[in-house]
């Protein structure tokens, strides 16, 4: 606390199996990721401000089970400490070390919301992690049957922007929110492949019923920044969710 009831710091720390293809159900590595959330928010009856930021250390591993058969010319088996030609080895698909660092502010007035995230990524992979035929080709490598196209260590990069604002219209609508908002984001995961690089403007609005109910709709525009597939891409949405 610093001193009075409307400003505070928080803060956590995580421990987790990190990311993994099944991360949520089982870690296939045995090293956990560490991470550590900031965040110092000042509040009155009109005005918010929060400003955070959270970093996080770990290692991705996916990895895959094949069965060899192992025996010599002759027919005998390759190992004598081997009770039959056929073996599971486990084998790395992916294994990479990485870090995330993240900043964060979310400032709301009277109705108005403007909140906005900015992220740092790198990824260092093992040099037999090999890169994804898509990947490949959206890197300019052609010989995608070749045996030399490994997943090159990376530095990402994302922000995003959204303001939104509840219309004044409790007199009228009581507890049904109408909130429209423009957003905006700008996404550069991965250096090495500058063709999937995108960015994305976004209108819509969020209708809420009932605090359970939430409506959407929303058009955007997404528009890569070196334009290898034909240019930007549009789209109209409607979603509903419902909460229990």
């Amino acid at each position: 606390f610093l001193g009075r009831s409307d400003a505070f710091i928080d803060y956590a720390v995580t421990v987790s199996n990190g990311h993994g293809p099944i991360e949520q159900v089982h870690d296939l590595d045995a090293n956990k990721a560490v991470g550590l959330r900031l965040r110092g928010t000042y509040s009155s009856p009109d005005f918010r401000i929060s400003l955070g930021g959270y970093g996080m250390y770990g290692k991705y591993t996916d990895i895959k089970k094949v069965v060899n058969i192992y025996t010599t010319d002759e027919g005998k088996l390759a190992k004598d400490d081997m009770k039959t030609p056929l073996q599971v080895d486990v084998v790395k698909v992916r294994s990479m070390d990485e870090l995330i660092v993240s900043a964060d502010l979310l400032v709301e007035w009277h109705g108005l919301r403007l909140q906005s995230e900015y992220i740092w990524t790198r990824w260092d992979y093992s040099n037999t992690t090999p890169r994804l035929p898509n990947e490949a080709l959206l890197a300019g490598d052609v010989s995608l049957g070749g045996t030399d196209l490994y997943r090159a260590s990376n530095v990402g990069t994302g922000v995003y922007v959204l303001l939104a604002y509840e219309l004044p219209l409790k007199r009228w609508l009581k507890d049904t929110k109408i909130i429209p908002y423009g957003f905006y984001e700008l996404s550069r995961h991965d250096d090495t492949l500058p063709h999937a690089w995108m960015e994305n403007v976004a209108v819509g609005m969020n209708v809420k019923p009932s605090a359970f109910v939430t409506l959407k709709v929303e058009f955007a525009v997404m528009e890569p920044e070196l334009a290898l597939f034909g240019g930007q891409f549009q789209s109209l949405t409607a979603q509903m969710a419902v909460s229990f």
